[in-house]
């Protein structure tokens, strides 16, 4: 379904400051306020994305970890 198209047109600045403003406010887990612009709701997507790769990778790693430890 295509987005409404309810939202203002952003200047490069005026992107800037949107990006900004979801890095200096977004939280693991946090929901997404459907009006928000598709700007801030992008950023948030791309952070919880890169939050759920990260959190995977440190909880392999400490199975390694804990794996690689029993054995010596």
């Amino acid at each position: 379904m295509p987005e409404a198209d309810i939202w203002r047109d952003l200047s490069s600045e005026d992107v800037r400051e949107f990006i900004q403003w979801a890095l200096d406010n977004w939280k693991p887990k946090t929901p997404v306020n459907p009006v928000w612009h598709p700007v801030i709701r992008r950023t948030w997507s791309q952070l919880d994305a890169s939050f759920e790769t990260s959190k995977k990778q440190i909880l392999a790693g400490m199975e390694e970890t804990l794996f690689t430890h029993r054995e010596e």
